[in-house]
């Protein structure tokens, strides 16, 4: 299994999961995926770091009461990688976004930014110190994309590029056109608009986990308890994806890739 030391800016380097069942949440994803655990106390609670092959790879934390009183759902939160987050926090409001948290350092770990975007999905910065994310991704097991659904992929696109330096290309999908984020000609992240077709879905950053059989992944979801919501099903040339819902309600997607 490759080992990934270090995150190139614009690439998602960080996911961490907020949970509002901690106990149900641990003993899915460990099935599920075969992770391992390592505990840090942090004040208060305790900060869950998965681990495979004794590499972290996502990360867990409890939902505070004032956000369970908001009636926040569980979910998984990304974090892109940047050179400076200072700098790049200086931008959101001008070019549209909110700023809701940071900058601010995590110890020793890295600083932090959170943000909300013009279209309303919510995204995490990262400049990575002793921290510098997720040890292993783009294998079985571990992140390997992250896809935006946005009421307004345009002005998505826009907002992106000019923050995160990301530059963009688009590919005809049966659902309609699909943005890619890329950065030194390598594909970062995807954007979709969202469709009447999708229901109830509202703006928000997907976590995309690589799978050797997805048809395998969705039958060992529902027998976690997981629900399916999408899929499976099969785009040609890339893969074979589903998505679904853990036991606490908490979104992700998982993928089998097509070998190129």
């Amino acid at each position: 299994m490759a080992a990934t030391a270090s995150h190139t800016p614009g690439t998602f380097c960080w996911i961490e999961l907020c949970t509002s069942d901690e106990d149900a949440a641990l003993a899915f994803y460990t099935a599920l995926f075969g992770w391992t655990v390592r505990n840090v106390p942090i004040p208060g609670a305790t900060y869950v770091i998965f681990r495979l092959e004794d590499r972290d790879v996502a990360a867990m934390y409890k939902m505070t009461e004032p956000d369970r009183a908001r009636g926040t759902p569980s979910h998984w939160f990304n974090y892109v990688a940047v050179a400076d987050a200072d700098e790049s926090a200086a931008h959101v409001a001008e070019l549209g976004g909110t700023l809701h948290a940071g900058p601010m350092d995590v110890g020793d770990h890295g600083r932090m930014v959170v943000l909300q975007d013009p279209t309303g999905g919510f995204l995490g910065l990262w400049q990575a110190k002793q921290q510098p994310g997720v040890g292993v991704r783009d294998e079985p097991n571990s992140l390997c994309w992250n896809e935006l659904l946005t009421p307004d992929s345009e002005a998505s696109a826009t907002f992106y590029r000019r923050l995160i330096g990301w530059e963009t290309s688009s590919m005809l999908m049966p659902e309609g056109e699909y943005t890619v984020f890329m950065s030194e000609g390598t594909p970062r992240a995807g954007c979709m608009q969202i469709t009447p077709e999708m229901g109830a879905v509202g703006p928000g950053w997907r976590t995309y986990f690589a799978v050797d059989d997805c048809d395998e992944t969705v039958t060992r979801v529902q027998s976690l308890g997981g629900a399916l919501r999408l899929g499976p099903e099969t785009v040609p040339g890339v893969g074979r994806w589903a998505m679904f819902e853990d036991p606490t309600g908490a979104v992700f997607a998982a993928i089998a890739v097509v070998d190129a």
